[in-house]
């Protein structure tokens, strides 16, 4: 479903998304559907300052056991079986009269849709989020969409830079090894584009050890940072992503062709082009263009048509819910933390969002019971790193979690963005 179409839905449900934050547009169409009379859910870990009226919001760190019971509770209404891949994901799940709501709303609209963002698809049991949602989508003849992190993700997922698929999403005979596969153990060489693995890695704290191991290491960046210096063997400068021409596929499958609005400083190159003369120097095939449009041009052949198919991933495998820590961070990119570029922006970390990012938020339950004071740091412990911070208590969050964002330069480095982690007063060191 296009975004513009979300605003004449009937009913939806929002699943683990901060939408104002992610994708404003699309908040923006869901408020109008809202205003409309539209029936909008929402299962979150905290209140995601929604404009528009939610007829039915869960607040929860679990959000697989919720989705579990608007699952079941889709099951009992529409008569569709729970299937066997989900046979454990909902074992143990009773739905309550929230679940059974919601259930009703997407089975009654004649419109409906559910959305996945980023709060959902970068915790562990994404997958059963995900194979959780499809079935729900499925039996409730109701759109399915995941919320893209960054502004080409799509783009990105098409061209095959993902261990499992070639370009156009074509499944591969040999998959390779995925970023967290390649970042938890030993590296004997590395190639990083435009990365900043310490502050946009899932988990910098392993990301930047293994970069430290590994035997070789080449960087393609703009910024020179301590970390990639530290790291990286040979520093390739390359200009930023507005100095140079390229192409967005958008979240609807739109492609979005763009030109460089400055040159890059220096003897900064923009990085196909360097990417070009290395693949050269190697003697590497498909590597002979001369102009940025080339490539765009090659890109959109190989990929074809973008055609959207729904998931499948409830009818394939096992899933099972995963065991939540007692305390979990909650650490998305910031809003102006997501590239090398806006972390850089003066103007946009004095905001009141760039401000807003930079404290840590706790439920006031979860700082009572660590013993928290209000105005003293906090010591958040996390699988072996250390960082001292401001917070600040939030009732908007689900009991168990910690509002802990990343990307920015001036926030302390942590562990798992996603991950368990301990909070004790600073002074208790």
């Amino acid at each position: 479903m296009s975004i513009s179409a979300w605003e004449r839905v009937d009913a939806a449900l929002i699943i683990g998304s901060d939408l104002r934050r992610e994708i404003p547009l699309l908040h923006l169409r869901l408020r109008k559907a809202g205003l409309r009379g539209a029936r909008l859910s929402v299962i979150n870990p905290l209140d995601g300052d929604f404009r528009f009226p939610v007829q039915v919001g869960q607040l929860a760190k679990d959000l697989a056991e919720e989705l579990a019971a608007v699952a079941l509770a889709v099951s009992e209404l529409s008569g569709n079986a729970i299937p066997a891949a989900l046979g454990a994901a909902v074992q143990g799940v009773e739905p309550q009269q929230a679940h059974v709501q919601i259930a009703e709303d997407l089975m009654r609209g004649a419109q409906t849709g559910l959305l996945v963002g980023q709060l959902a698809l970068d915790q562990a049991g994404a997958g059963t989020l995900l194979a959780l949602a499809a079935f729900v989508a499925e039996a409730t003849g109701s759109a399915l969409g995941t919320l893209p992190v960054g502004g080409n993700t799509a783009g990105a997922w098409l061209c095959g830079i993902v261990p499992h698929r070639g370009m156009g999403g074509t499944p591969l005979m040999a998959p390779g090894r995925s970023a967290s596969e390649m970042l938890s153990g030993k590296l004997q060489g590395f190639l990083l584009l435009g990365a900043e693995p310490e502050r946009e890695a899932a988990n910098p704290a392993a990301a930047v050890a293994a970069l430290s191991g590994a035997a070789f290491g080449v960087a393609l960046t703009p910024y020179l940072t301590e970390t990639l210096k530290a790291t990286a063997h040979v520093l390739l400068p390359i200009g930023t992503f507005s100095e140079t021409a390229g192409s967005l596929i958008s979240r609807d499958g739109q492609w979005l062709s763009f030109a460089g609005c400055a040159e890059p400083i220096g003897e900064a190159r923009p990085g196909w082009k360097v990417l070009r003369v290395l693949g050269n120097s190697l003697g590497v095939a498909g590597f002979d263009y001369a102009d940025c449009s080339e490539v765009t041009e090659a890109a959109r052949l190989a990929i074809g048509p973008v055609q959207a198919t729904p998931g499948q991933w409830h009818r394939q495998g096992s899933w099972e819910r995963p065991m939540l820590p007692a305390l979990q961070r909650l650490g998305p990119l910031a809003l102006y933390g997501t590239d090398a570029l806006v972390r850089r922006a003066p103007s946009l970390q004095d905001s009141p969002e760039g401000s807003r990012a930079r404290q840590l938020r706790i439920h006031p339950t979860d700082a009572a019971r660590a013993g928290l004071k209000a105005g003293e740091p906090v010591q958040v412990n996390q699988a072996g790193a250390r960082v001292v911070a401001s917070w600040t208590a939030d009732a908007t969050l689900a009991p168990g979690c910690v509002w802990f964002p990343a990307g920015l330069l001036d926030l302390p480095v942590g562990g798992a963005r996603f991950g368990a982690l301990e909070i004790m007063p600073a002074a208790a060191n």
